[in-house]
């Protein structure tokens, strides 16, 4: 069980650094079982119909260039781009995500495809760091929001929130939600040649939620699991003196570091999460642990992932408060689905080791590989030797 970061001294906290670059991956380019019909149908110049790329980017605010026909709509968790599909084609766009290097995508590069086919749907789908989702909702202008990841085995699976008898949010996992109104929801799941599961689940800003249920077919009936927490909120002042600080801890001018100092203790005052839990940290190293865990407690219940994953580890540890496996996995599983790397390492753990959960090693196997493809090097992480020889057959180098 790890708190991982980069460690910078402050004065009398000790802060991580900033992260390296935020960049996105493209992963697979193929095409959709879809049909273009209708108003989805758009026409270039030549009236040439044209192909609708799904990038599955459950970000929003992110803008394309190339070949496009029209604009991009953005749907919950994903973008319909429209490109020109008539003469040469098109090879290549570029997608420009807040927080994130601007990614240009080769469609030969990933694929068998050269070029989007006319009236053809495709899916694009992208590797994105945790970094890139906590740097989109720093971007956000204020409103509260829900994540909601859920794992299964079904491909295809689609999600709707109910209440008062209407659908509040739907779309495919991981759906990324704004202004949730604090309640009991219905959450219907739904795939693809299986009966359609139901739970309910209350919303509380700050608390995260764990779900259980199966998704119930004609052979088998698969476990379906479903989280819900808050990510990071605050105003946008919050957000960009918390970002102006941040800059500061990384110049080598005595007097700016000391501005940075008191930035913190103002932010940290007005109870700002990203701040409380750097606060936790700067504790946890003098080793006052009661007051890291009051600082990270503060911090997960508004919604940051690192205060979550911190939690989990005081937790797991005894650290300033009685030990509590299963307290700690439910603060590392909410940190993992909000897209938390080092949660994803942790869980993995404690689901191979039996911890706060029922042993399961494909499930360990599972989230192993989720960390490592959110950018955690898992070389410098201990390994079973049973896991390593896992996870070597999935071509990772350890």
């Amino acid at each position: 069980m790890r708190i991982s970061k980069v460690i910078l001294s402050l004065i009398f906290l000790i802060f991580p650094a900033l992260c390296p670059a935020h960049r996105l991956r493209a992963v697979s380019f193929e095409p959709a079982a879809d049909i273009l019909h209708g108003k989805l149908l758009r026409k270039d110049a030549n009236g040439v119909e044209a192909a609708m790329i799904k990038v599955m980017l459950p970000i929003p605010g992110a803008e394309f260039d190339g070949n496009l026909i029209g604009d991009p709509e953005f749907h919950a968790n994903e973008y319909w781009v429209w490109l020109e599909a008539g003469g040469d084609g098109t090879r290549m766009f570029d997608i420009h995500c807040p927080g994130a290097e601007t990614l240009r995508v080769y469609f030969d590069e990933i694929s068998d495809i050269v070029k989007p086919a006319s009236r053809q749907v495709y899916t694009l789908r992208l590797d994105i760091p945790e970094s890139v989702y906590g740097l989109a909702a720093l971007r956000d202008t204020g409103l509260r929001g829900t994540v909601i990841d859920i794992t299964y085995r079904p491909v295809g699976a689609d999600v709707r929130l109910i209440r008062d008898g209407q659908t509040r949010a739907s779309g495919k996992t991981p759906l990324m939600l704004s202004d949730i109104i604090e309640g009991t929801y219905a959450v219907i799941i739904e795939a693809p040649g299986y009966h359609t599961a139901l739970l309910d689940a209350t919303v509380k800003p700050g608390h995260p939620v764990s779900l259980t249920g199966t998704l119930t077919g004609d052979d088998v009936s698969p476990e379906v699991a479903a989280i819900i927490a808050t990510p990071r909120q605050g105003t946008p002042q919050q957000r960009e003196r918390y970002q102006t600080m941040i800059r500061r801890m990384n110049q080598n001018d005595p007097d700016s570091l000391l501005s940075a100092g008191d930035e913190m203790t103002r932010l940290t005052e007005e109870r700002y999460p990203p701040a409380l839990e750097l606060a936790g940290l700067g504790a946890y190293y003098s080793q006052d642990y009661a007051k890291a865990v009051a600082l990270y407690q503060a911090a997960a219940e508004g919604g940051e992932p690192e205060g979550m994953v911190s939690l989990g580890h005081c937790f797991y540890h005894g650290y300033g408060l009685r030990q509590d496996y299963r307290e700690a996995f439910k603060w590392e599983e909410a940190a993992a689905r909000l897209g938390n790397a080092t949660g994803m390492y942790n869980i993995a753990e404690m689901y191979e080791t039996g911890k706060g959960v029922r042993a399961d090693f494909s499930r360990a196997l599972e989230w192993y590989l989720r960390a490592a493809a959110a950018g955690l090097d898992l070389k410098s992480y201990p390994l079973s030797d049973k896991a390593r020889d896992s996870l070597r057959r999935y071509g990772l180098a350890l």
